[in-house]
């Protein structure tokens, strides 16, 4: 009885080493290191995968609205077939056609007015153009911004010598002598992230003989679309 009365009475630890308390911080700064830095990996590959959708939908929305464009061209419903319903350079693309028509009374037949209040946006002609990044729509003798992260476009006109509907070669940068030979337009669009600091070092990409390097994510993305109201 006596012992376990001793023993009830021995003296217990109250406290920690000085050693114990660093080994603690040691432990405790190596463990929210570790926890910031897959953090920080963790948010910049979700910057990456956004930078990338985005992308993707500004080229598929870019391309969407210049493919219905491009295939309406030369599209006058019930009027006469028009001359000059396609011009484009290395800043511009210059589209003209019916695109919604309600046609005037008794005018089936008659030349095209590409002025008349009949058409889409109350005009004929839509001009593409590029400004400060952004694809700019004009119609209607409005600048219509429609998508960003756009930073050039390159358009090859396909030419038809043969007169079979089919281009036979390629030509850029509006270096066509006839356009109404042309049947078939290659687009390519330089497409790019808005944020300039998602790569982790810079990259370098070329584009129309104009070389950028930075750290943004850039595509180029290109499309064929037919002139299917051409006739040559």
């Amino acid at each position: 009885m006596n012992i376990m009365f001793k023993l009830r009475l021995k003296p217990h630890q109250s406290g920690l080493t000085l050693l114990e308390i660093l080994l603690a911080l040691f432990i405790s700064t190596f463990v929210l290191s570790g926890m910031i830095s897959l953090f920080i990996n963790i948010k910049q590959i979700y910057r990456l995968q956004v930078g990338y959708s985005r992308i993707q939908e500004n080229a598929g929305l870019a391309m969407q609205l210049l493919g219905r464009d491009i295939r309406m061209t030369g599209y006058w419903g019930c009027l006469q077939a028009s001359t000059g319903d396609l011009y484009g350079d290395d800043t511009q693309l210059i589209l003209k056609a019916a695109y919604i028509v309600e046609p005037p009374v008794d005018s089936c037949g008659e030349v095209v007015n590409k002025e008349a209040m009949y058409y889409l946006d109350k005009t004929a002609t839509i001009t593409y153009t590029i400004v400060n990044d952004v694809l700019r729509r004009h119609t209607n003798n409005l600048n219509n911004d429609v998508v960003e992260g756009i930073e050039g476009f390159l358009i090859g006109y396909g030419v038809d010598s043969d007169a079979d509907g089919t281009p036979n070669y390629y030509v850029y940068d509006g270096a066509v002598i006839d356009f109404e030979h042309v049947v078939s337009l290659h687009v390519s669009l330089e497409v790019s992230s808005l944020d300039d600091n998602l790569l982790d070092t810079a990259s370098t990409t070329t584009f129309k003989g104009v070389t950028k390097t930075d750290r943004r994510l850039r595509r180029i993305v290109t499309s064929t679309f037919m002139l299917r109201n051409r006739s040559i």
